[in-house]
């Protein structure tokens, strides 16, 4: 039997991973705005998930304070180990995205990759779901372009061009 020793702070930590479906019910409550089905046609995403999507993405740095909750949760927070990177980025099936599109049209759903073990998963799930739901309710249109690789390799004027602004915080104190 081998035994293979991992650098915690080389390797991205404890990984944890919550994953979201978002679907609108036959019931859906009239506070809702109404759909823009044809707002943004560069994603296979329906008006819901995209709303859901501009909303995890404007708030996620903020919510690292709940699901990156010890020092060493940082770790995680780098780019190149397929942990999510330090851009607040999404892509389709992308894991160097902090949201990870996955699943075929119309059964979409989202991987969010920004916390770790020593998160509480009550907190950490209340507060994507409450940062999602705030861009429903505000019926925002997804803004940051898709990728397909690294945010980091992109240049600072791709970046801006993309909408990729974000950053996450990548200690405790920030």
């Amino acid at each position: 039997m081998t035994y293979v020793h991992s650098n915690y702070h080389a390797e991205g930590g404890s990984a944890a991973h919550t994953h979201i479906s978002i679907h609108r019910s036959r019931t859906t409550p009239v506070s809702l705005p109404p759909a823009n089905p044809d707002t943004n046609k560069l994603t296979t995403m329906n008006p819901l998930e995209r709303s859901f999507l501009q909303g995890l993405l404007t708030h996620i740095p903020s919510i690292a304070a709940l699901t990156l909750p010890t020092q060493a949760s940082y770790a995680r927070v780098q780019d190149g180990i397929w942990s999510g990177g330090t851009y607040t980025a999404w892509g389709a099936e992308n894991r160097e995205t902090v949201v990870r599109l996955t699943g075929a049209p119309g059964s979409h759903h989202f991987e969010l990759r920004t916390h770790d073990g020593t998160a509480n998963p009550y907190l950490a799930i209340a507060a994507f779901l409450g940062a999602g739901l705030q861009g429903i309710r505000h019926g925002v249109e997804l803004e940051v372009l898709g990728i397909d690789g690294m945010a980091a390799e992109l240049s600072e004027e791709e970046r801006v061009r993309m909408k990729i602004t974000g950053r996450m915080p990548r200690s405790l104190a920030q």
